[in-house]
């Protein structure tokens, strides 16, 4: 009994190769993983898109990905030595009856065959009394390697993305510099969920530019005009990343109104201006600051292109055309000032002068680090690459014999259909298979 198992197992050991790369694996693996897609398109259809992502990432899709991996990695192994051959200049398939021959209107003299050779493409790798050998297509059977292979960069590549992917959003209102410290562009309400150690590299918003879709929210255009620090210009839009080095990009992916505001003294005299970088996008939102050695919390509100009806503020567009900022002041818990001003208009309030000079746009700029991207743009390269090296076809061959006493010369073939070239018009009439 135990002699029989150990047989068994030893058997198994060593067939294990041929069933991790069998092609009837790879279909059952195929046919697998489309039917956990299919799985994942039902559950999206009916879930939040977290709770679909924590199923793609559960243990019975990675064995999945591991056994696909596995079975192209056995499968390209064990055609390491007949890609060696077709690799080779030496002529490959002369062992086994050719593919195709012709015989009419092929030249009679090795000069004339050589030339034609050349002309249909083919390289001459082997010559002898009365005989030589052309190849076409050498590397065709690379392409199989290399689009295969391309697996593995893909799959390493999102390996990278899920361990390493760093992401940062800064607040940058139009005129100011960025100067890769995240933490200091963050207004009071800003998320502060940063990821620590993310590359961040420097720029400056020279002009944003945003344009909806007949003031509704729906962007027709979002971009932003920056000054790199090596002194070039650049544009990043919403749907257009700025790649800002190898593993390193920069979208725009949101934006605001940033409202600038003048504390002054009864008589004049300026205390504090700052702009303030507030979530006040869309008109009607609401947000406060707090002006530093102040007791006072400011509510503002801003109308983009300001109007009234009938005595109520209201904004015309979403554009900054004639701003005015809705202003709602209070000392703890104690309404002290309520007012719309529009830009550069004062209120008064407990002795002090506010007033709006200018509202700019801040943009929502997210610096993304994915140490994958590139990983994955490379192994689509690379599979790329080897399907125009399969588009033409596999490794051809043509073997010229010169004629003899019974025999007229001919041409012989592996791989493809007869050039014309070879053998010239005459030849449609004297092909044989």
């Amino acid at each position: 009994m135990w002699a029989r198992a150990s047989f068994a197992i030893r058997r198994f050991l060593l067939d294990l190769g041929g069933h991790l790369g069998s092609w009837k694996l790879s279909i059952v693996l195929m046919a697998w993983a489309a039917l956990y897609y299919l799985f994942l398109a039902i559950w999206a259809r009916s879930s939040p898109a977290h709770v679909v992502q924590g199923i793609a990432f559960l243990l019975p899709y990675w064995l999945v990905y591991g056994l696909l991996l596995v079975n192209t990695a056995v499968c390209l192994w064990r055609r390491l030595p007949a890609l060696r051959l077709d690799l080779g200049l030496r002529p490959r398939f002369q062992d086994r009856p050719p593919e195709w021959q012709v015989w009419a209107g092929v030249p009679a003299t090795a000069g004339e065959a050589r030339a034609r050779l050349a002309r249909a493409g083919y390289r001459l790798i082997d010559e002898r009394e009365g005989a030589l050998t052309g190849l076409a297509r050498r590397f065709a059977a690379l392409g199989t390697f290399l689009f295969h292979g391309a697996f593995f960069l893909i799959a390493a590549g999102f390996l990278a993305t899920v361990l390493a992917r760093q992401e940062a959003k800064v607040w940058v209102t139009v005129g100011e510099g960025f100067e890769g410290r995240p933490d200091q562009y963050l207004s009071q309400s800003a998320p502060r969920a940063l990821a620590s150690g993310v590359p961040a590299p420097g720029f400056r918003v020279k002009d944003i530019r945003p344009e909806l879709w007949r003031d509704q929210l729906l962007f027709t255009r979002l971009e932003a005009d920056l000054e790199l620090a090596d002194g070039t210009s650049a544009t990043t839009r919403i749907n257009r990343p700025l790649w800002m080095g190898a593993a390193t990009f920069l979208r725009l992916s949101g934006f605001g109104y940033a409202p600038r505001y003048e504390l002054r003294a009864a008589n004049g005299l300026l205390i504090d201006s700052a702009i303030v970088k507030l979530n006040l996008f869309p008109p009607g939102a609401r947000d406060y600051f707090v002006p530093p050695n102040f007791p006072h919390r400011l509510y503002v509100e801003v109308f983009p292109d300001h109007a009234t009806d009938q005595g109520q503020p209201v904004t015309r567009s979403m554009n900054l055309v004639r701003p005015a900022v809705g202003v709602l002041a209070y000392r703890g818990r104690l309404e002290v000032a309520r007012a719309v001003l529009p830009q550069g208009e004062t209120a008064a309030f407990e002795g002090l002068l506010l007033r709006f000079p200018e509202i700019l746009y801040w943009g929502e700029f997210t610096i993304v680090f994915d140490p994958g991207a590139p990983v994955v743009f490379l192994g689509f390269l690379v599979g790329l690459t080897g399907l125009v090296l399969k588009a033409r076809g596999g490794r051809a061959e043509v073997e010229w014999r010169a004629s003899s006493d019974t025999v007229p010369a001919e041409w012989r073939g592996w791989g493809g259909a007869p050039p014309r070239a070879l053998a010239g018009p005459a030849a449609s009439g004297g092909e044989r298979a």
